[in-house]
């Protein structure tokens, strides 16, 4: 297929064939030296062109628009590029005020992990099932035998009150509304989670004051982006066409709410008056699964989360946590 790229080679060789040879085997030879060479040229844009949208493509195909509003108007301020999106790692750079993190996720045949510049967290699968929290001041091992210490216990909470843990909130709000959504990769999935579960893990202090900052405005916003799509069927290509839609999300809902996608029915039960919904309370996270029904795997992660403890074994662990409830935090 021509695109806009490749017209001007056509018009290039359309003129050259004219000035420069008038023999009959002469125009038949450089018809096919134009020929090999636009193929050639066409093959090299086509290529360079994947090479240059990939890391703003989801699994989806969404493709998101270069330079276009839509990619700014979730937390305006902040900046976030994928540089490499693969089987088993996506990663690049997150840009918030003057702080920088480079990020991956990655997984291997014996673990699963996130990085954030400053703190990692790793699922450690190939002899004892563990959790591991590299910490900025101090590494912690948790682990599905033995219950977490209050020395663990200290360093976790203290780590949520930091602003690495507010900055990877952004960043999973980010990712999400940028189109990487988490029941399309695995890699993507476990960044959600983690997210979703440290801005439950903090404060109720924490929470208000971030919600009341700026988060839930910039959630809503998110939750919006991907409802449009979702409508559109394909990304917006600016805030024009994403207004434009009929069915904008709401971000707020309620435990009786009817599930259109979902695989579970949300319930009212352990405090928390959206158990099943994939968020913060009812406050909807629809990147973690696509939207804001009632997922099995969310439904079980809350019967942790919510019915125990924010620091029990398989809350903590995020990584076993399927959309559709698959998997099993403990075999």
């Amino acid at each position: 297929m021509l695109t806009e790229e490749t017209r001007p080679l056509l018009d290039a060789a359309g003129a050259s064939k004219q000035g420069l040879f008038s023999c009959k085997s002469a125009k038949s030879v450089f018809y096919w030296m134009a020929s090999v060479v636009l193929i050639i040229a066409t093959c090299s844009i086509i290529v360079y062109w994947y090479s240059s949208v990939g890391s703003a493509t989801n699994g989806s195909n969404h493709k998101l628009v270069e330079g276009s509003d839509i990619s700014a108007y979730v937390l305006s301020a902040t900046t976030l590029v994928v540089d490499k999106y693969l089987d088993d790692e996506i990663s690049g750079t997150f840009v918030v005020g003057d702080s920088k993190y480079n990020w991956k996720s990655m997984i291997t045949d014996v673990s699963e992990a996130i990085h954030f510049e400053s703190f990692s967290i790793t699922h450690n699968h190939d002899k004892e099932d563990t959790i591991t929290y590299v910490l900025p001041t101090k590494t912690v091992v948790v682990s599905s035998e033995i219950e977490i210490d209050d020395e663990t216990r200290i360093a976790i909470e203290q780590f949520l009150t930091t602003e690495h843990s507010e900055h990877f909130v952004q960043f999973s709000v980010k990712l999400g509304s940028l189109g990487y959504i988490g029941s399309e990769c695995n890699l993507v999935r476990n960044i959600h989670q983690a997210g979703k579960w440290m801005l439950k893990s903090m404060t109720e202090e924490n929470q208000l004051r971030l919600q009341s900052a700026y988060l839930q405005e910039e959630v809503r916003r998110a939750n919006d982006v991907i409802s449009a799509s979702r409508e559109l069927g394909h990304w917006p290509k600016d805030i024009e066409e994403m207004m434009g839609t009929k069915s904008l999300s709401t971000s707020i809902l309620s435990a009786t709410s009817r599930s259109l996608l979902g695989n579970c029915v949300m319930e009212s039960k352990c405090d928390n008056e959206c158990f099943g919904m994939c968020g913060q309370g009812c406050d909807c996270w629809s990147w973690v699964c696509g939207d804001c029904d009632c997922w099995m795997g969310c439904y079980q992660h809350d019967a942790y989360c919510s019915c125990d403890c924010m620091l029990a074994y398989c809350c903590l662990n995020i990584f076993w946590v399927e959309c559709d409830g698959s998997d099993e935090c403990l075999w």
